[in-house]
């Protein structure tokens, strides 16, 4: 189904703030740089089986030993947490 949806992003600053208090209270003397950040649409099914979609941040964050991967949605500026 083609739609024409209009949505309202939160400004970048605000979306990377979240990024930035996340790894600043990891309690660790680590330095942590973001090494890529891009906007996408996230496709995903939701609770009742049903394609859902959102605009989505994803941010590649490395601490020199290791890169992990943080995803924010774009609208509402909260942490998306993918199960395992």
């Amino acid at each position: 189904k083609n739609e024409q949806n209009t949505v309202t992003l939160k400004p970048f600053e605000e979306i990377a703030s979240v990024v930035e208090e996340k790894y600043e209270n990891i309690l660790n003397d680590a330095k942590y740089e973001i090494t890529r950040a891009k906007l996408y649409e996230r496709v995903y099914t939701d609770e009742n089986q049903k394609y859902a979609e959102e605009p989505v941040w994803y941010f590649e964050v490395n601490d020199g030993s290791r890169k992990t991967v943080m995803l924010v949605n774009a609208e509402t500026g909260k942490e998306i947490n993918l199960p395992s």
